[in-house]
């Protein structure tokens, strides 16, 4: 294991479970999305204590919107979050709308790193990543969206692009991790072409924080005592 993303949800008193594209939406167009994932970013470095200890230590990834990192006050109150646990936090960049303020999610980088803060380019190869983007954020890791993966296994193109992107990614000196991966296949695929790293369906299921030390906890015990290999992609 190499490390979890946070993932949200809401359990709504009246709607019941809701999943994040029902509300973090409405989060963007309200513009509180930053206080909300500066929230999330705070709960997860709480649950990130009671992991094992690990050498390299294990990673915590929280989305943030790259126009979340133009916020002075924002970038300021992430840094302050982390204290010295900053070399464990991924910062995975999503870009829902298009980067407003380049200029200053470039100032924001270097702080960030500073603090040994990771940025990682989620869902890489749709939206509105691009090319000048990518060289804008210099990112430490490139995450292969998911619909590039879900049909690899019988996609001559999609093997291409997925070959290309690892290509770039290592020649950019970025890490890969493909998203979406569901089958044992696909994972022997994505390891044989050089990718880094995993997540999906097919290694772990989302799972609630409580469980998923008790996973690390096992696995660790399990690693001690030589009963198990550790899987080809880690997630």
């Amino acid at each position: 294991w190499l490390g979890a993303e946070l993932l949200v949800r809401w359990d709504h008193p009246q709607r019941g479970p809701l999943a994040p594209d029902e509300f973090v939406p409405l989060a963007e167009q309200a513009r509180v999305i930053g206080t909300m994932n500066l929230h999330l970013l705070r709960c997860g470095l709480q649950q990130r204590q009671l992991w094992p200890q690990a050498d390299p230590p294990l990673h915590l990834s929280v989305n943030v919107s790259a126009n979340d990192l133009a916020d002075t006050g924002l970038v300021d109150d992430i840094i302050d979050a982390c204290g010295q646990a900053g070399a464990g936090l991924m910062l995975e960049v999503t870009e829902t709308d298009v980067m407003r303020e380049p200029e200053r999610v470039a100032e924001a980088l270097p702080r960030l790193r500073a603090h040994g803060i990771r940025i990682s380019v989620d869902d890489f190869g749709a939206g509105h990543s691009s090319l000048v983007n990518l060289r804008r954020l210099a990112p430490d890791e490139l995450k292969i969206d998911r619909s590039f993966v879900a049909s690899l296994l019988n996609s001559r193109s999609d093997q291409a692009i997925v070959t290309a992107i690892v290509g770039l990614a290592h020649e950019l000196g970025a890490t890969v991790a493909a998203e979406g991966i569901e089958d044992d296949a696909t994972q022997r695929w994505l390891a044989d072409a050089g990718c880094d790293a995993g997540q999906g369906f097919g290694i772990a299921r989302p799972m609630t924080a409580e469980e998923f030390r008790a996973l690390l906890v096992a696995g660790q015990t399990a690693s001690d005592t030589g009963q198990a290999a550790p899987p080809a992609l880690p997630c």
